[in-house]
């Protein structure tokens, strides 16, 4: 065989192939029943891949032979989750649209008022009027679970350590520190914790305040079957946040309220632009001394698409509020 048709039967085997490797990667485009895109979604397959898409709401996925009848899942807040097996047929539709529905809850005859009324109103009506954080000094213990890696190869950390909060500072005694295993990276992980405490505290004192409030555009859900009220809040003027957001950068939360005006439990999703990994925050509260303190958070450091930065997951309960250590 001489270099041309050497050269052409190479350049044959190559084009052959290539619709095998296209067939390897999936594009999803992730939107609403309206049509809209939905920015930084949350994809995964199995439990061995999860990322979050870009503000186009679209990502590509990787898909090996061995990822066949695993759990395509898509999530995003206040949206009801996708989820489908994957097989050759859903593979051959990249690039794949999935159409996301809200959550649907109970809407109340609270519903039916002027137009001037708005959700925000709603919201300051219902909330209970002395509720606040606790912002006076006060010790806990902090029990936790780290994942660090994908679920199928994470390395797990279990533990507690005392943590101290005054206002919204929040420290953590190293040396009270006990876990499950020596690491190296014992350091980023008393970093996360006392950070992810951190965000339940700023988070909380969000939504017990008027005037911070202010700079969020709000919508009323209405209630879910055990009575909790739902708002969405998403930021509106960037420049002005006490968030101190950057522009383009994607926040929300989700608020729910009990019969007494009390907040039960926020979720949040933050998506910096200048960072390698998305935040999926869900904090539950409790009240101490008449006042409202995080009590169990869950945290997901959700890499971005482009991106292979290991990711996080954080379980945390606090227990054992004291004012003395």
């Amino acid at each position: 065989m001489n270099a041309r048709s050497l050269y052409l039967y190479c350049l044959a085997f190559l084009l052959f192939l290539s619709p095998l490797y296209a067939q390897q990667r999936l594009t999803v485009e992730v939107m609403d029943v309206q049509g809209n895109r939905l920015a930084y979604p949350e994809v995964s397959v199995g439990n061995y891949w999860h990322r979050v898409g870009n503000e186009r709401g679209t990502i590509e996925i990787p898909i090996s032979p061995t990822a066949i009848n695993d759990t395509l899942s898509v999530k995003y807040l206040g949206y009801r989750a996708f989820k489908r097996r994957l097989d050759t047929a859903l593979l051959s539709k990249s690039p794949l649209k999935v159409s996301l529905e809200e959550e649907s809850y109970l809407l109340d005859s609270v519903m039916i008022l002027p137009n001037d009324f708005s959700a925000e109103e709603l919201f300051q009506q219902r909330l209970k009027k002395s509720l606040r954080l606790y912002s006076h000094p006060f010790f806990f213990d902090l029990h936790f679970t780290v994942k660090k890696g994908e679920e199928q190869a994470a390395m797990t950390y279990t533990g507690q350590v005392l943590g101290h909060a005054r206002r919204m500072k929040i420290s953590l005694d190293s040396s009270s520190l006990v876990i499950s295993k020596k690491t190296e990276e014992i350091a980023k992980v008393l970093r996360l914790l006392k950070r992810t405490t951190e965000i339940s505290h700023h988070s909380l004192s969000v939504f017990c305040n008027k005037e911070l409030r202010k700079h969020f555009s709000c919508s009323y859900k209405g209630e879910e079957a055990n009575g909790l009220a739902v708002w969405d809040f998403v930021v509106k003027e960037q420049e002005k946040t006490v968030l101190d957001l950057k522009e383009e950068e994607d926040l929300r939360f989700r608020v729910f309220l009990d019969k007494e005006g009390v907040i039960d439990r926020i979720g949040v999703q933050f998506t910096p632009i200048d960072d390698t990994a998305s935040y999926l925050l869900d904090v539950e509260f409790v009240l101490f001394k008449g006042k409202l303190v995080p009590q169990k958070v869950t945290i997901d450091l959700i890499s971005h698409a482009d991106n292979a930065e290991t990711p996080w997951s954080i379980d945390i309960t606090y227990r054992n509020n004291r004012k003395r250590k």
